[in-house]
């Protein structure tokens, strides 16, 4: 999101965060890190994990993994209930499963790509 990191600084006059989630890599963990206070905490599950930085910040990567249980016990009853709503960007066709891997090999994917099957 542009600007994210200046929309931050602003609520915070200038303090930064005690603490800022990085889901993506990249550009967002940049805006992530410039949010942070002298002392903050960065926490990712972004690949590749993030290097400390200059600053005195704590860097943290925490490995995930899906979990068929956790999807169906804790996260489906949220969406089902409208508390948790994903953003779909886009739907593809099976047979255009490689267009679909194409656009998330791109990186410029903000959401959920969902493949159909007939």
């Amino acid at each position: 999101m542009p600007f994210l990191d200046q929309r931050v600084r602003d609520l915070l006059a200038d303090s930064g965060a005690d603490a800022s989630f990085d889901l993506f890599g990249g550009d967002p963990r940049e805006q992530a890190f410039s949010v942070l206070r002298p002392g903050g905490r960065l926490v990712s599950i972004a690949r590749p994990p993030p290097e400390p930085r200059d600053g005195h910040h704590e860097v943290h990567y925490i490995f995930v993994r899906p979990s068929g249980y956790d999807l169906g016990e804790h996260v489906t009853p949220l969406v089902n209930e409208g508390s948790l709503r994903p953003t779909v960007q886009e739907t593809f066709p099976l047979e255009r499963a490689a267009d679909a891997h194409e656009l998330l090999e791109a990186g410029h994917v903000r959401g959920k790509l969902v493949l159909t099957v007939d």
